[in-house]
Parts: structure tokens; sequence; C-alpha cells
């Protein structure tokens, strides 16, 4: 399965000499606070794929199951529900996600319990602020495989300028970057290179 995540959608007006994969962050850290709202919007992993399914709709995307921040509610849905496998995750930020791959495994207790905690926190709002701009909530959505890749588009001025693929996010997390031909680039951030370069 493929997950796509739009990442960033800038309107500030940039120039191809102006880019560079050097000052990528820099760029960023710039940019990070112009036009604040519409980048909260779009950080918001429900909305966004509300808007994807309306915009571009052609993309296949997991079914949802569930939303709301209603605690009470999720958990009515959890002892109703049939599903064997499912991810639960916040709508909001990042890294706030339980793949559930054997239901059995999880008490209704316990992911209502991981659920408040994610509906309490934040981890990015300090250096990302535009997540303070989204209503959190919990979304069950379907479950696509146990390893599946992420494809993130960096865009600038409406052009992509590096696609990120993270791979075995969960186990041996690695990353890998290309241009918009897929031909691989030599950015490291944060996280060890795939091995691999199959995307």
């Amino acid at each position: 399965g493929i997950a796509l995540i739009i990442v960033y959608l800038l309107s500030e007006r940039f120039s191809i000499d102006e880019y560079s994969l050097k000052n990528y962050n820099s760029i960023c850290q710039r940019e990070k606070l112009k036009d604040i709202q519409r980048k909260g919007f779009f950080s918001d992993k429900y909305l966004v794929k509300q808007w994807v399914a309306k915009n571009i709709p052609y993309i296949k995307l997991s079914k949802t199951y569930f939303i709301s921040k209603d605690l009470n509610k999720l958990r009515s849905f959890l002892k109703q529900s049939k599903l064997k496998k499912f991810v639960l995750k916040s709508t909001q930020a990042s890294g706030m996600t339980t793949v559930v791959n054997k239901r059995s495994n999880y008490s209704t207790n316990e992911l209502v319990k991981i659920a408040d905690e994610y509906l309490h926190t934040c981890k990015q709002c300090e250096t990302q602020p535009h997540y303070n701009y989204n209503d959190p909530k919990i979304m069950i959505e379907e479950f696509l495989d146990e390893n599946i890749k992420d494809y993130k588009f960096h865009l600038m001025d409406g052009k992509i300028k590096a696609i990120q693929v993270d791979s075995d996010r969960f186990n041996d997390h690695c990353r890998n970057f290309y241009d918009d031909n897929f031909n691989h680039l030599s950015i490291k951030k944060y996280i060890s290179k795939c091995s691999s370069l199959d995307i």
C-alpha cells in the first residue's frame, strides 16, 4: 500500500535559483509562520483526506471508520466493531499512531487510554506552530499493510522540489529523497538513508 501525505503548500513565490537542497530547511523555517491557518488545515490528517478525495479523486485513500474527539463514542465504537486490524491515530501532528494488527492484543480500555493521550499531546506544537491551528480528533483507519511506504511531496511555487520516501517506519526506519523524476538525491534528514533505492 501507499500512504500519500501532503506536507507543505507554500503560498509564497520562489525562483528556481533561490531553491537549493542546502538551504531548504532555512526556507522552511523562514516561511513557517506565513499563511499559518492554511498550513494548519493541511496538517489535519482527516481534513486533508477530504480535500484529496474532492480535488484528486483518482487517488485511492484508506477508509476512515471512525472520527471524533468524544472518547465515549470511541469506546462504544471499539466495543461494537468487528474490525480485527486497523490504525488508530491523532489527526494532529505526527508520531501519534498505533497500528492494531491484532485486535485481541489490545483491550478497549488500553485503546481509549492511548487515544486520550493523543488528544492531550502535541509533540511538535512549539517547533511547528501550524499544528495549533487544527482541532485534534481520533481517527480509525483501514489497515493497509504491515509496512507501507510514506510518500511526502515537498512543493514550492506549485512545483515538486523533493519527494521524501519513508520505509519500515515502525522497525528499522529509513528515508530517501528523490527529484520529481524519482532520481535519488543525496539528502540526509535526521534519519538513516535506506540501503535500497526501490520506490
